[in-house]
């Protein structure tokens, strides 16, 4: 493998294949073996999987960072908060639950964007972001 001017050679389609296909597949899972029995197509098909695959594990992640965030929230929350303010509480149910059920309810889901809505014009307005009247 030489590079000239930016450009690698790697001298042989063979290497070539080792050197850039490869390390993808072996990523994927597939033993070197597998890889040069397997068809260009399947191994497509397999990255897109794999790649599905990690972008749920890292959804998954951001949720489970956001039940943290809201644990620890409702700790510091407490801890410092006004004498006869009200406590905080940890929510009362997982947070996609609404989602799914809403998929079932186009009514409840309209007035749940409708919430959403409205608690996002309260954020804005308290940041003073939109205009006052």
């Amino acid at each position: 493998m030489t590079m000239h001017e930016g450009i690698v050679y790697y001298g042989s389609l063979r290497r070539f294949f080792e050197n850039e296909w490869f390390i993808k597949a072996s990523d994927i899972g597939i033993t070197y073996w597998e890889f040069w029995d397997m068809n260009p197509r399947i191994l497509g098909v397999l990255n897109l999987v794999y790649e599905r695959r990690v972008k749920q594990r890292d959804q998954e992640m951001w949720q489970q960072g956001q039940y943290t965030y809201a644990a620890f929230s409702v700790v510091l929350g407490n801890a410092f908060r006004k004498k006869g303010s009200a406590p905080e509480e940890y929510p009362q149910k997982p947070f996609m639950s609404d989602y799914f059920d809403t998929l079932d309810d186009p009514e409840k889901n309209e007035r749940l964007a409708m919430l959403e809505m409205d608690k996002y014009i309260a954020v804005l307005s308290k940041e003073r972001t939109l205009p006052m009247r």
